[in-house]
């Protein structure tokens, strides 16, 4: 068997050759139906033409007549589904460097006469791929005349694994799975800010007593339309204070002439001091609202459904409505009065 010395081999088979991929010494490609081994490392876009870098090991031929079919040998495993590409043409064996087989692993002789390490040639066991589809029938070709039978020939050597092909489609989306379990319940976010002031409300309903002259009684209708307790706005009466000392008395002067008689002085009531509250009512019509203020002379001390018979204006102060006064109502001399609380500010 003839020898080519292709320097230190050790086969590592990469496919057919990318311009974008570096190779390094030993690896072989596939070009244009040929085989090429590297001779030294390969830059990336060193086309396999070039023999500097380059050593072709199989040469394409020119097609051969058909054989007859050959022992059917054992079915390998079946990758991915790759397009069909056009029939090649049959190529002429070339010469191969010295080597040596170990069922599915081979060795060549290195250019000392050395031998090198064994490479198995068949790679794992690949996952079935799909079902490729069917090819067309080709024609007929026409019957040959029957030849003598030959004897039995050897098994074949196992064929270096093919390159792989395409990637098939990506199959359908699976159906939508079941609705996971809820998750825990998140922690409580942060308190919003403070909303804006709401509308200042109505006064509710509520009714005022004198208490027969015992204090200022107040009370509330409750939601269900019943009132609920009286209470007295008036505080106790303080204890009377320490009697002061008794003055010296003075000489006693003569008796002076008597004088006119003078204008009637103010009216001595016990609604004076600034703070006191006074249960009263509005002598003129029109409303007062809550926190309207009001001169003295244009409120009466008042019970609980009007002005006191014979009652007279306060005529002094000013006074902040507590609640709510509808003011004088009626005409042709019958008033009605709404009473309410005040209190002197000034």
């Amino acid at each position: 068997m003839g020898v080519i010395n292709i320097g230190r081999v050790r086969i590592g088979w990469k496919g057919a050759w990318d311009n974008s991929v570096p190779y390094i010494a030993q690896d072989a490609i596939l070009y244009q139906g040929e085989t090429y081994v590297a001779r030294i490392n390969v830059s990336a876009g060193i086309t396999p033409t070039n023999t500097t870098y380059w050593q072709k090991v199989a040469q394409k031929g020119a097609n051969g007549a058909d054989g007859t079919d050959g022992v059917q040998g054992p079915t390998g495993p079946e990758g991915d589904a790759g397009a069909t590409g056009p029939q090649g043409p049959q190529g002429t064996t070339g010469l191969a460097p010295e080597h040596a087989w170990l069922g599915t692993e081979l060795r060549f002789r290195n250019p000392n006469g050395t031998w090198a390490a064994y490479t198995d040639l068949v790679g794992p066991q690949g996952v079935e791929g799909p079902q490729g589809p069917q090819g067309t029938k080709g024609d007929s070709g026409n019957t040959g005349p029957v030849g003598p039978e030959g004897p039995q020939g050897p098994q074949g050597l196992q064929g270096i694994q093919g390159i792989q092909g395409d990637t098939g489609p990506t199959g359908p989306t699976g159906p939508q799975g079941p609705q996971g379990i809820d998750g825990e319940e998140g922690p409580t976010g942060p308190t919003g800010p403070q909303g804006p002031t709401g509308a200042k409300g109505d006064v509710p309903n509520h009714q005022w007593w004198d208490g027969g002259g015992s204090g200022n009684w107040l009370r509330f209708e409750l939601p269900n339309g019943s009132y609920g307790e009286w209470e007295d706005l008036e505080g106790d009466t303080g204890p009377a204070g320490p009697a002061g000392p008794t003055g010296l008395t003075g000489a006693t002067g003569a008796t002076g002439a008597t004088g006119p008689q003078g204008p009637a002085g103010p009216a001595i009531t016990t609604y004076g001091a600034i703070g006191q509250y006074i249960f009263a009512a509005k002598t003129t019509f029109g409303p007062v609202t809550p926190n309207t203020l009001v001169a003295g002379t244009a409120i009466i001390p008042s019970g609980v459904t009007g002005p006191q018979p014979g009652a007279t204006p306060l005529g002094y102060g000013t006074w902040k409505c507590l609640g709510y006064d509808g003011g004088r109502t009626g005409s042709g001399g019958q008033f009605s009065y709404c009473a309410t609380l005040y209190q002197r500010i000034s």
